[in-house]
């Protein structure tokens, strides 16, 4: 899975933490000394000022409400003092220092903190992905249907999600090295079950096709363990998460950048890895080629363990904030944005199980190291596009029209991707090996268009301020996402079964192509390539939905279908800046008159106010 995954806890959690510890900024209205007359300039500068609030001592009290929501903030404010004094806070917003100036002020334990909770999330996403680069045609051979290797696939981000939604209470309970501690060994136990499940279930995975209660066992062993290892390894980097971003938060922009790119690098090198060491296994020991990969990521988990006393202890604390009722958000623009993330990631999901079905048989015949390092270029394709990407979604982040065209677009590159992995492979001189890198890299692009100019078109008419309707955006945005990430390698595996009317033989059933035994019936497979296997039909079924998803989207862009912020919880201005306000007022001075006009009923109409 790509790492846009890496949306569901990475930066949720790490926003929502730090905004526990930054100091409330309150808006504070001044007044000029000057008497000289306004200018467009002054007038400018003076609208940007900001408002007064009674004095005393204001206190905000934050907790991460989930650790996979994305952006939510759950925030409990409260303010007393004196009606008679007034007190103004800091007109400017929090800057944030450079990233040389950051890090050049860090002691050596920030630093070893940072490094050893990047290498967390590093390792976990290596873990998380390494089955992507062999396990297809490993399943494949011992009988297992497309649909249970999808199921297999599905079970990590399965118990990964449940856990973001219990995240902050685990941490609140038991605190962060606790948690990274027990995350860590719960990892280390499953990943080294899971190679030696063909053992416990005293089954090869050789002989698994013949059937029997020992091929039941596998399958199950196989799931169980991978969604044990999704359930209670994601314990590990959450708390990581929150303990980042809530001991940096003053460079929470920095520091999520850095996880970002070590999530996405470990999805792109497990999946290479994987492939590489089950290659350079012996060949006449099956059973040790599947159990290397394992071996050797426990042992990288394992040796993250110190890290045990180098972690602080933090703990969250205990909120009252809820979310808005999910009536409050519903709206055709919210249903399209959120089918979007869904689909997004299941489509992209898909290819972790069906795409070795289409590079390991023919003409391909790719082998495991040179598959992981097809769907490594895929990953490394999708880190590279998120800059120009990040900075387009920015730029329209005001504009719904703008976001519903882009992330339309984006599925027409998905439409366009699995296009030439799939239908245009009938006409021969496009099934070859320049068409599937060029689908691989339309892959990583319209994933990354398809979902990230998603989120800010949800929150389209919501102020920040109002944290009860953007947690229960949120917490939609995720369960959008988490279910598209789990629901993708099931269906994908469906669909590549119902259309599985001619297989083609995977490279580990090549030998029986190649030098078929004498007197041997032939392969229950076949050894040419044609357009009725079912990673064609499957590609068919994609390209339809895609293209029809994002003519959808279009057809609402064209007709602006977008959000009104709700009556109740439109910005209402203070009293309108008047010329006769840059001038000194004191308490006796005369009051505006009255016939100036008032932008308190405008507020929604404003440009300015969203």
């Amino acid at each position: 899975m790509l790492a846009s995954p890496t949306l569901l806890e990475r930066t949720s959690a790490a926003r929502n933490a730090a905004d526990c510890l930054q100091p409330l900024q309150l808006p504070a209205r001044r007044a000029s000394s000057s008497s000289e007359p306004p200018t467009a300039e002054r007038l400018a500068a003076l609208s940007r000022q900001q408002l007064t609030l009674p004095q005393g001592p204001a206190s905000v009290r934050c907790s991460v409400s989930s650790a996979g929501s994305h952006g939510a903030r759950s925030r409990e404010n409260s303010v007393s003092g004196s009606e008679a004094g007034r007190a103004t806070a800091s007109a400017e917003p929090f800057a944030q220092p450079p990233a040389e100036w950051w890090l050049a002020s860090l002691s050596r334990a920030d630093i070893v903190l940072l490094l050893g909770g990047y290498l967390v999330l590093f390792i976990r996403y290596l873990v998380s992905q390494q089955l992507a680069g062999f396990f297809t045609a490993v399943a494949d051979d011992a009988g297992f249907s497309a649909t249970w290797v999808g199921l297999i696939f599905m079970a990590y981000p399965l118990g990964m999600s449940l856990t973001s939604l219990a995240a902050p209470s685990l941490v609140r309970r038991i605190g962060t090295r606790r948690a990274l501690t027990g995350g860590l060994c719960a990892t280390v136990l499953a990943n080294l079950l899971f190679g030696l499940v063909p053992d416990l279930c005293s089954q090869p995975l050789s002989t698994a096709a013949e059937g029997g209660s020992g091929a039941a066992c596998l399958r199950y062993g196989f799931w169980g363990v991978y969604f044990a290892n999704g359930l209670l390894g994601a314990a590990a980097e959450t708390a990581i998460l929150i303990l980042l971003s809530v001991r940096f938060r003053s460079a929470i922009g920095t520091v999520m950048a850095h996880v970002n790119t070590a999530s996405t690098c470990g999805c792109f090198v497990g999946s290479f890895l994987g492939g590489m060491l089950y290659d350079a296994g012996p060949e006449g020991d099956p059973a040790m080629k599947f159990r290397i990969p394992f071996l050797a990521s426990t042992g990288l988990v394992a040796a993250l363990l110190p890290l045990r006393w180098v972690v602080p202890e933090e703990r969250l604390e205990e909120t009252t904030a809820s979310a808005a009722p999910l009536r409050s958000v519903a709206s055709l623009s919210v249903a399209l944005g959120l089918l979007a993330i869904f689909l997004s990631s299941c489509v992209t999901g898909t290819l972790d199980t069906n795409l070795p079905y289409r590079l390991q048989a023919p003409p391909f015949w790719l082998s495991m190291t040179e598959l992981s390092a097809v769907t490594s270029l895929s990953s490394a394709a999708y880190l590279v596009i998120m800059l120009p990407v990040g900075w387009a979604a920015g730029k329209l982040s005001s504009s719904s029209r703008g976001l519903k065209a882009a992330t339309g677009g984006g599925f027409l590159l998905l439409a366009a991707a699995f296009a030439l992995l799939g239908p245009i492979a009938a006409l021969r001189p496009l099934n070859c090996t320049a068409s599937v890198v060029g689908a691989m890299v339309l892959r990583a692009v319209g994933s990354a268009v398809s979902s990230n100019f998603v989120y800010p078109d949800l929150v389209q008419g919501i102020r920040e301020e109002d944290h009860q309707l953007q947690a229960s955006i949120s917490t939609l945005w995720n369960a959008a996402y988490a279910v598209g990430w789990a629901a993708g390698p099931y269906a994908g595996g469906a669909i590549y079964a119902a259309f599985d009317r001619a297989p083609l033989c995977t490279v580990l059933q090549r030998g029986q192509c190649d030098e078929p035994a004498s007197g041997a019936p032939p392969p229950p497979c076949s050894c040419e390539w044609s357009p009725r296997n079912g990673f064609t039909g499957f590609a068919d079924v994609t390209v339809a939905v895609c293209a029809a998803f994002a003519a959808l989207h279009l057809v609402a862009a064209a007709f602006d279908v977008h959000d009104e912020p709700p009556p109740s919880r439109k910005l209402l201005l203070v009293e309108p800046l008047r010329p006769n306000s840059l001038h000194d007022q004191g308490e006796g001075a005369a009051p505006p008159p009255a016939s100036a006009p008032s932008l308190e009923g405008r507020a929604a109409d404003s440009p300015g106010v969203s």
